[in-house]
C-alpha cells in the first residue's frame, strides 16, 4: 500500500479522480480504506468495503468506459464559486464527500443541493425571507 499519510484532502481526491478516470485501480485501492463506507443518495445504493465499492466503479467504468471524472469546485478550501467564505454555518443535503483518515479514504457520499448551498451562503435570495 501506497503511504499516503502527507496527502491533503485535496490531493486524495484529485488522486481518487485521476485513478478512476484511469481504470488505475491498484492506485485507486492505494488510497481507500478496507473499510470504506459508500452511498449514493440519488440511488441509494451503498457498498461497504473496498471491494464492494470498487464493484460499483468498476461496474459504471464497465458500461460507460470513457467515462473520466472532474473536480470543479472544493469547498472546504475557502472561497467557492466565486462566493467569499461566509463563516457562516450550513447545513447541505449532499455532495460528493470522502472522510480521510490515517492518510486514505474512509468513506464516502454522493448527492448534492446546489440551490439549498447557495441560499445558505447568502448568494441566492431565499423566497420568502426578509
Amino acid at each position: 500500500m501506497t503511504s499516503t499519510q502527507s496527502s491533503s484532502p485535496v490531493q486524495l481526491a484529485e488522486t481518487l479522480i485521476a485513478a478512476f478516470s484511469a481504470g488505475d485501480w491498484a492506485k485507486w485501492r492505494a488510497i481507500v480504506t478496507d473499510g470504506v463506507v459508500y452511498q449514493e443518495m440519488g440511488t441509494q445504493r451503498r457498498a461497504e468495503g473496498v471491494d464492494a465499492y470498487l464493484q460499483l466503479l468498476q461496474g459504471w467504468k464497465d458500461a460507460f468506459p470513457d467515462s473520466k471524472g472532474t473536480i470543479r469546485n472544493v469547498v472546504n478550501e475557502g472561497e467557492f464559486a466565486g462566493i467569499p467564505a461566509t463563516g457562516k454555518s450550513v447545513t447541505i443535503t449532499g455532495i460528493n464527500i470522502h472522510r480521510v483518515a490515517d492518510g486514505q479514504i474512509q468513506e464516502g457520499w454522493l448527492n448534492w443541493d446546489a440551490l439549498g448551498f447557495l441560499q445558505q451562503v447568502g448568494a441566492v435570495p431565499t423566497p420568502g425571507a426578509s
